[in-house]
C-alpha cells in the first residue's frame, strides 16, 4: 500500500508540472515576426545591388574595371578612324595631282578661251590682195589673242602659211604654230598680249621656221592694252 500511494503520488506532481507548463506557454505572447520583416527585405536587397556597407573603394574597383575596358577599346577605334581619315586624304591628294597634271600636260586652246572671253575686242582684219583675208582677236583678261585667216589663196605643194608674234620695243618676231598645209583659213593662238605689237604672216616650208625667210604677206597692227 505505501508503494501505490508513493507512486499516486508521483503522478499527481508530474500532472502539476504539465498544466504550469501549459498555462506559460499560453500566457507567453508569440514572437511578432513582422518586426523582422525589413530587415529580411534589406538583406534581399543588398543581395542583389551589393552590401551598402561595403566601402566606396569595393564600388569604384567595378566602375574602374568598366572605364578600363572602354578606354582599352578606345584608342582602337580612333586608330581605325584615323586609318580612315588619313586614307581619304591621299586618295584625294592623288586625285587633285592627276587633276593637275592632266591640266598642266594638256594643251591650253588659247582661240577657245580669247572667243569666249567676255572682254574680247572687235577683230582687226586685212585684206589680202591675192584674195581672202586676216584678222586678230584679242582678250586683256586672258593676256591672249588669236590670228585667223580666211580663203587666202591656196599653198603650193610643201608649203604652208606661219604666223609671227612682233615684240613693239626689239621687233624680235616669235614663231607660232603653222597653218593647216595646204589651207589658206585656221587659226592660231599666242599669249603675252601686252608685248605684242604687229602680227605678220609669211608662206614658209612645211614643219615651220624659227625665223621668217620672206617678207610678210599680211602684217595686222594689234591694238594697244593697258
Amino acid at each position: 500500500m505505501e508503494i501505490m500511494g508513493e507512486r499516486s503520488e508521483a503522478r499527481r506532481m508530474e500532472g502539476r508540472r504539465s498544466a504550469g507548463q501549459d498555462r506559460l506557454a499560453r500566457d507567453t505572447p508569440a514572437p511578432d515576426t513582422r518586426a523582422h520583416a525589413p530587415e529580411r527585405q534589406a538583406a534581399d536587397v543588398d543581395d542583389a545591388f551589393g552590401d551598402p556597407s561595403a566601402s566606396p573603394s569595393d564600388h569604384d574597383l567595378g566602375l574602374s574595371l568598366v572605364d578600363e575596358v572602354a578606354t582599352s577599346r578606345s584608342p582602337r577605334r580612333d586608330g581605325r578612324a584615323t586609318k580612315r581619315t588619313l586614307l581619304v586624304v591621299a586618295v584625294a591628294v592623288v586625285i587633285a595631282g592627276v587633276i593637275a597634271a592632266f591640266l598642266t600636260l594638256s594643251p591650253r586652246d588659247i582661240v577657245a578661251d580669247v572667243r569666249g572671253a567676255s572682254d574680247a575686242r572687235p577683230p582687226v582684219s586685212v585684206e589680202h590682195d591675192g584674195g581672202g583675208s586676216a584678222s586678230v582677236v584679242v582678250s586683256p583678261d586672258e593676256n591672249a589673242g588669236f590670228v585667223e585667216i580666211a580663203d587666202l589663196p591656196a599653198p603650193e605643194g610643201g608649203m604652208a602659211y606661219q604666223a609671227w608674234v612682233v615684240e613693239g620695243q626689239t621687233g624680235t618676231h616669235s614663231p607660232l604654230d603653222q597653218f593647216e598645209p595646204g589651207s589658206g583659213s585656221g587659226a592660231v593662238g599666242f599669249t603675252g598680249l601686252k608685248d605684242v605689237a604687229t602680227v605678220n604672216i609669211t608662206l614658209e616650208q612645211v614643219g615651220g621656221a624659227e625665223q621668217p625667210t620672206s617678207e610678210p604677206l599680211v602684217s595686222i597692227e594689234v591694238p594697244p592694252v593697258e
